[in-house]
């Protein structure tokens, strides 16, 4: 059993409308329908969620390459209406008899491997494990010590450095918000954000595409205003859901920002990678600044060396700090060797 939904649905739903959704809908069926054999069943669950049935599978290992296959023809771009839309997509499997004997059982557990691939960043496959189910209980159980937090003021400022790729030296920082546990210890935004974001916890202050693209007009002075007093703006999450050209033109925006998502898994992911350079290069064309984050080895610092990427963070210059850790340390920079073959490229360049 495959189950699968449309990444960040609601934030394209909610900018093309109805109309638009339903041809974005249609085209990505149509390209399942061609991912599968004549034997297995797809099925439309939901407004955005879809089923596959896959029979006498000989090898559970079989189920590797239709997901990859599923993957890569939802990764192409689909065009509605002249738009361009990146509708990637998230899969969770499940094994009759292996995992369950009965249907809505298999369902739930293939549901729980697709919320914990959705949870690594969308736009892969997950096979579910036992350990799927424990995971599922203690996100309840985080969910109710969030809900204490919140009462206990147990929360903390940390940040993480920014650093240029032309100079090594660090330009900002982003400020994140850390929470010390009673039994956990210090637990940073990846691990307490999404649960919290889901039943409602947290009102995340941001600017999506949807408010830019629906009321141009009154939007331009209110990003003009925050540009007189210096804010910069960067775009998130460039090209994880809806992205267009025209808003990058119509606003006064001063960089893109690639998602940790696609920087996971280069170099080795033809697709991350492939969209990483794009979002480079489109940038670069643009005139644009571009910042990768969640850069963790050597090889994803060559790689955006390489594509003339402007600046990264990441645990492999730095882990988000407290303020008085950030201010000792940053005399002697951030990075060790990592900065050194920051040094080398430029030279070899």
């Amino acid at each position: 059993m495959l189950s699968l939904d449309l990444d960040r649905f609601k934030s394209v739903d909610e900018t093309l409308g109805h109309g638009a959704i339903d041809e974005l809908l249609i085209t990505g069926a149509h390209r399942l329908n061609g991912c599968v054999r004549q034997m297995d069943t797809i099925a439309r669950i939901g407004r955005d969620e879809f089923a596959i049935l896959i029979e006498d599978l000989a090898d559970q290992r079989d189920v590797d390459p239709l997901c990859q296959k599923v993957l890569a023809a939802m990764a192409d771009p689909i065009v509605v209406r002249g738009e361009e839309i990146y509708a990637t997509v998230s899969v969770g499997v499940s094994f009759f008899a292996a995992d369950a004997i009965e249907v809505g059982e298999l369902m739930r557990k293939a549901d729980n491997a697709l919320s914990r691939a959705k949870a690594d960043g969308g736009g892969r496959f997950c096979v579910f494990t036992p350990a799927l189910d424990s995971a599922l209980s203690e996100t309840l159980q985080l969910e109710a010590a969030l809900r204490r937090a919140v009462a206990d003021d147990a929360w903390y400022l940390c940040y993480q450095p920014k650093l240029c790729l032309q100079t090594g030296q660090v330009t900002g920082v982003e400020a994140l918000l850390g929470w010390r546990h009673p039994r956990l210890g210090t637990v940073m935004p990846s691990k307490f954000v999404p649960p919290a974001e889901d039943p409602g916890l947290m009102r995340v202050l941001e600017i999506t595409e949807s408010l830019l693209l629906e009321d141009s007009e009154r939007r331009r002075p209110q990003l003009d205003a925050l540009k007189v007093m210096g804010v910069m703006v960067y775009l998130d999450d460039f090209s994880t859901g809806y992205s267009s050209l025209s808003y990058l033109k119509r606003y006064r925006i001063d960089g893109l920002k690639i998602d940790r998502s696609f920087i996971h898994d280069i170099p080795g992911d033809a697709d991350d990678e492939a969209i990483t350079r794009a979002i480079i290069a489109r940038g670069r064309a643009l005139r644009l600044g571009v910042i990768a984050e969640g850069v963790e080895n050597r090889d994803q610092l060559e790689l955006l060396l390489h594509e003339g990427c402007d600046a990264v963070q990441g645990f492999l210059f730095s882990e988000p700090l407290r303020f008085e850790e950030f201010m000792l340390r940053l005399p002697g920079g951030f990075g060790g060797d990592a900065l050194a073959a920051v040094a080398v490229h430029r030279e070899r360049f």
